[in-house]
């Protein structure tokens, strides 16, 4: 049986490694901005907690023990900056992810990309997302 080429992996490697040679600052640009605020996210979220946690802290000291109320609203902050940081880091990755594919697009087809082409959602981040949370339906449904 022969593999049709245009599924060939190595086809498919080889045009990407094109495209990183046609415009390296693009692609090399928006991988360094996907990691940047990535680790930004990062240390807002750990920031955040580590305030309530010290928030916790003093009023334990303060107090012998916490009342009920205070241990659910701390409960309550913390599962609310739980989901914010699970739904900030979702759609960073959906937008980088567009962008990458934008990038990678215009520079497979006009030979050249910039950083700029990145930013445009093109009608893609919904359809994007949709896919992310499809994957994650399913993905919960095996289990």
């Amino acid at each position: 049986m022969e593999f049709p080429s245009a599924l060939d992996p190595l086809r498919s490697l080889k045009a990407v490694w094109r495209a990183v040679q046609a415009s390296p600052g693009a692609i090399g640009g928006w991988w360094g901005l996907g990691l940047a605020g990535g680790v930004v996210i990062y240390l807002a979220f750990y920031l955040v907690v580590f305030v309530l946690l010290a928030a916790a802290g003093a009023t334990s000291e303060a107090v012998d023990a916490p009342s009920e109320g205070a241990q659910f609203a701390l409960g309550g902050m913390f599962l609310v900056l739980v989901l914010a940081f699970a739904l900030a880091m979702f759609v960073a990755q959906c937008w980088w992810r567009v962008g990458l594919e934008n990038v990678l697009a215009d520079t497979l087809r006009t030979g050249r990309s910039t950083l700029a082409d990145a930013w445009k959602p093109r009608g893609r981040l919904w359809a994007v997302i949709g896919a992310q949370l499809l994957v994650a339906l399913v993905t919960l449904l095996a289990y």
